[in-house]
């Protein structure tokens, strides 16, 4: 009886294990649940132009606070409250700060990641500027994509995220290739080194764009609760801009960091 219960024993904690060593990757929100979000990015850039040069550091931050509903045909009804605050020091000029507190409502689908909002309200932001920022937020959301995909530990997946956002008479084409390598299983959590390669190119009205980069970075993803916990970015840039016969190099560094907490409501 006792070899019988050692056998049971090792059989189980074999299986555990075994189970411990792949990962299904699939990114969603889930009904009824409170997702709160600390956003930072924070990029220090140096300017090069016509012999002279400038150096410029720009703070942002985000707390958001998500909330779900319950399923309703389909699809999960939802807000998100958005502090931002932005801080601009560029050398020899004064420093800038701005604050803005906007709600986005909206739905997304069950089972899926992008929401799709509906409306934007905002005591801080003319009705221009809110329409700017819904399109601009409705752009970017159409285009985060990460594949459902089961992975064991050492396999990796991309993710390729293109964002437009207009810029002197046209717009700036990014495009962030990154790559999630699954590097460990451990308490419920699946831990991911990331890798970035960024291009970003423009026609502009009168002159052109071009820039390349790229970095590293890390994230927890949350099996139970599908979202990842935490996300940091450390990447670097070099940007060329051509416009009204001058030329100016810019050379980005930015740090960016994001943690969830997600709870019942």
């Amino acid at each position: 009886m006792k070899k019988a219960t050692l056998f049971i024993a090792a059989f189980l904690m074999a299986g555990a294990m075994k189970a411990q060593d792949s990962v299904t990757l699939d990114l969603q929100y889930m009904p009824n649940k409170k997702y709160t979000q600390v956003v930072g990015n924070d990029t220090k850039m140096e300017m090069s132009y016509g012999g002279e040069g400038a150096n410029m550091i720009m703070k942002m931050s985000f707390n958001n606070l998500i909330l779900t509903d319950g399923v309703k045909a389909g699809s999960i009804p939802l807000t998100m409250q958005s502090e931002v605050s932005v801080s601009v020091d560029m050398e020899g000029m004064d420093s800038s700060s701005n604050e803005i507190t906007m709600k986005l409502a909206g739905t997304v689908k069950e089972g899926e990641l992008v929401p799709v909002f509906t409306s934007v309200e905002s005591e801080d932001m003319t009705e221009d500027m809110k329409g700017q920022v819904f399109d601009l937020i409705t752009k970017m959301m159409k285009n985060i994509s990460f594949p459902e995909k089961t992975l064991k530990v050492g396999e990796s997946f991309v993710a390729e995220i293109p964002t437009s956002v207009p810029f002197g008479g046209g717009a700036i084409d990014m495009l962030d290739k990154g790559t999630y390598k699954l590097v460990k299983i451990e308490a419920g959590k699946a831990y991911f080194d990331v890798t970035h390669d960024i291009s970003l190119g423009a026609d502009l009205a009168e002159g052109g764009f071009n820039g390349k980069g790229g970095g590293t970075g890390k994230m927890v993803y949350d099996i139970a609760s599908k979202y990842p916990l935490s996300l940091s970015n450390d990447l670097a840039m070099t940007l060329n801009i051509s416009q009204e016969g001058m030329s100016v190099e810019i050379k980005t560094n930015t740090k960016q960091s994001l943690t969830n907490t997600i709870s019942n409501r």
